[in-house]
């Protein structure tokens, strides 16, 4: 079947927003907890792509159709709460418009698994002005040296980042920008959106998970390029929860906060916050600058095989987190952390000769060379905006 591509430059009218929304989900009690199975979406604040994977296959799309709908940032902000800073609602929303569409443009694709499902991708139309073309630096042989199978991927793989994200070498919030401003460390708030309680047993399995997480996607840098750090130690200096009874056991070694989001959600406090202070300033974080958090990890009850990351974070199913933690690789959470290191998706394509990696989501449980180069492409071309001969804790590579 020859690929459909159609796009919606036209902004609908408020009122058709309303009424597709409450088509969709017309049993939700908020936009951020749909009635339809969402089973997997990523969303980068910078780039401004957002993804969804479905499992109900009535409204997913055969393989080879693309559905891109574009929708302003300012008819989204009329419909919802400017002060709901972090874009979910939108991402919800353009979920819901997208997958009524491809209703419309298909038959339903019955039998297709979670693991093989097409995304339907909605993609907020590129100021042109804001894309220009950039150029990979010119990089010694000792240092970007990938096997030659990986050469032409790799291209292209950068040069469809470089199209497609809104302003992918202005955006400063990746996981490279965190890691240096925090000094070669990461700090994690523990997003509790669940009933169950937990106990100082999981909640030490939970840092354990991170640090390992972490450390698979960092080892690749490691050594290379005048990286400058040989480990990133993962610390969680916060849980958000909506009762401090669902802690159980010591909870000294952390501050628990009972603040919520604008849906109600527990969330660390924002003035503690990487992602609501860019500028590293926590003056106003009560616990000081050392207790602040970088990114979240996010679990929410009843989320089944679904995940989204970005710079923010990650968010996942407390069940699979809980089920998995112990597991070598926790390959959503690994999925979502490339997000949050500026790695994108690839629901639409597929580089040329590679079809098994942790980004392609469903190909592959682990980190595969094929992501580390991608990984390390990045760090080459990001490395110039810091100063690396004063980043505290550097170490000679």
């Amino acid at each position: 079947m020859a690929e459909t591509r159609m796009t919606a430059r036209e902004e609908p009218p408020r009122a058709a927003i309303a009424s597709l929304f409450t088509g969709i989900f017309p049993a939700a009690t908020s936009v951020h907890r749909p009635s339809l199975p969402i089973h997997s979406f990523s969303q980068a604040r910078g780039p401004h792509i957002i993804r969804v994977v479905s499992t109900r296959p009535s409204l997913l799309l055969p393989r080879t159709p693309v559905l891109t709908v574009s929708c302003s940032d300012t008819i989204l902000s009329s419909f919802f709460p400017a002060s709901y800073l972090t874009m979910y609602r939108h991402f919800f929303l353009l979920a819901a418009i997208a997958s009524l569409a491809s209703e419309t443009l298909a038959a339903p694709a019955a039998g297709i698994s979670a693991q093989t499902a097409r995304d339907v991708l909605t993609r907020r139309a590129p100021n042109a002005d804001a894309i220009k073309p950039h150029s990979r630096r010119v990089i010694e042989p000792t240092t970007w040296d990938p096997p030659a199978n990986l050469t032409t991927p790799l291209e292209e793989v950068w040069q469809h980042e470089l199209d497609t994200y809104s302003d992918a070498l202005g955006f400063m919030n990746y996981g490279y920008d965190q890691v240096i401003a925090n000094n070669g460390k990461i700090n994690y708030c523990v997003r509790w959106e669940s009933t169950q309680v937990s106990t100082a047993a999981d909640r030490a399995t939970i840092a354990e998970a991170l640090n390992r997480s972490v450390g698979k996607w960092m080892k690749w840098l490691y050594g290379y390029d005048d990286f400058p750090y040989t480990d990133v130690p993962v610390t969680v200096t916060g849980w958000a929860v909506s009762d401090r009874a669902l802690l159980e056991g010591d909870t000294s070694g952390f501050t628990v906060y009972t603040d919520t989001d604008a849906d109600g959600i527990p969330q660390c406090a924002e003035s503690c916050g990487r992602f609501f202070h860019q500028d590293n300033d926590y003056s106003g974080c009560a616990v000081g600058a050392d207790g602040h958090y970088d990114m979240s990890l996010w679990l929410t009850d009843g989320m089944g095989e679904a995940g989204t990351g970005g710079d923010w974070g990650q968010r996942v199913s407390t069940e699979y987190f809980l089920e998995t933690m112990n597991d070598d690789s926790v390959h959503i959470v690994l999925h979502e952390l490339g997000h949050t290191f500026a790695l994108d998706d690839f629901y639409d394509w597929t580089p040329t000769g590679i079809t098994n990696f942790i980004m392609l989501a469903g190909s592959s449980m682990v980190i595969t060379d094929f992501d580390g180069w991608m990984l390390r492409d990045w760090w080459t071309n990001l490395k110039g905006r810091y100063d690396l001969s004063s980043v505290s804790n550097a170490t000679d590579v």
